[in-house]
């Protein structure tokens, strides 16, 4: 029988579990120009700036110009992925290491070529 804490070879493995409570958020939306889109806001809690981590991020370019997103600390970038024109199917990532904005500011999303149609869903938390 198999054990969901344990791979094949019987090693402890662990999990990661989000919790959706008030200090996970959910975006979603379209990336129609060049411009920046906020996924979230920055925060402060308590007199303490909060850092926006990023799990997951789901894009579908339906244009038939292809273009690159861009996920962005504030305005600085963390990470950028191709999104070739006409997708007929989403890229899904999720991320094991959460991409993770620097306290305080917003995490943002762009495409870089304006013309696109970018459909976005994207989820992460707050700490």
């Amino acid at each position: 029988m198999l054990d969901p804490t344990r791979s094949v070879d019987g090693v402890p493995v662990a999990a990661m579990v989000l919790v959706c409570d008030d200090s996970s958020w959910s975006a979603t939306g379209a990336l129609t120009t060049n411009g920046v889109t906020t996924l979230a806001q920055a925060t402060v809690s308590n007199g303490v700036s909060l850092r926006n981590c990023l799990t997951d991020l789901h894009y579908q370019n339906t244009s038939a110009t292809a273009t690159l997103i861009e996920v962005l600390d504030g305005t600085k970038v963390l990470a950028a992925y191709d999104a070739p024109a006409n997708m007929s199917m989403p890229v899904v990532l999720s991320f094991r290491t959460p991409l993770r904005a620097s306290p305080g500011n917003a995490l943002n999303i762009q495409a870089v070529t304006s013309g696109a149609n970018v459909l976005t869903n994207a989820s992460g938390y707050q700490l």
